[in-house]
């Protein structure tokens, strides 16, 4: 996949929380202080700020550069774009063929153990063959509520939408991205939606939208 979509989703979030409007910045302060407090980091650089990248194969690797500049990567560089103070500190915990079950297992050492201050996750693709839909849903809650009871911001990403394929029916894979959406709307967490963002191109330019599947 390309990273940009995804890079330019959480940004967004970021991006909404940096609002001039004064009702805006009182909703979200409410709602996600830990992401107000990670975006005041990002601003003024008084700290470090450790992020957690948590996922499968689309989080662990980005295969046609060995490895390298996955969207992790791509976040960081990111990140000290729009905020040039900003110290950040970027963990990619993702492995290939996982899911939410997985990824709770291994949570402690991969991800609480780092004291992250953000955590970024995204979980889909694989749950789709493998993880029952309520067992997903009960799954991506116990990851925001363990995140959040370290202390963590937690931002949510929808997977992105794939070719049609018998493993991965669309409607499944559309079906599991709305799960997602329905945590992040449950538990006041911030909403990367990349399913949605990877389908609006695809209605504008399927050609544009297959290259992304590299």
């Amino acid at each position: 996949m390309s990273p940009n979509r995804l890079v330019g989703s959480i940004l967004t979030c970021l991006m909404l929380i940096r609002s001039g409007y004064a009702e805006t910045q009182k909703v979200e302060a409410e709602t996600q202080p830990r992401l107000v407090q990670v975006k005041n980091l990002l601003e003024t650089g008084r700290a470090t700020v450790p992020i957690v990248c948590f996922g499968d194969s689309i989080t662990g690797v980005y295969y046609h550069t060995g490895g390298r500049r996955a969207w992790c990567d791509m976040l960081g560089i990111a990140l000290r774009k729009v905020y040039p103070k900003a110290r950040t500190k970027m963990t990619n915990t993702g492995i290939s063929g996982n899911t939410t079950t997985q990824g709770l297992a291994r949570m402690e050492g991969d991800v609480l153990a780092h004291n992250p201050q953000l955590v970024v996750v995204m979980y889909g693709m694989k749950d789709v063959v493998r993880t029952e839909p309520e067992r997903f849903r009960a799954n991506l809650r116990e990851i925001v509520e363990r995140s959040r009871a370290s202390g963590a911001a937690v931002v949510l990403s929808t997977p992105n939408s794939v070719y049609p394929n018998a493993p991965r029916p669309m409607a499944r894979l559309g079906q599991f991205a709305q799960i997602v959406r329905d945590v992040a709307a449950d538990l006041s967490v911030c909403l990367a939606d990349c399913f949605s963002a990877y389908e609006d191109l695809r209605r504008e330019d399927v050609t544009e939208w297959r290259l992304l599947m590299s």
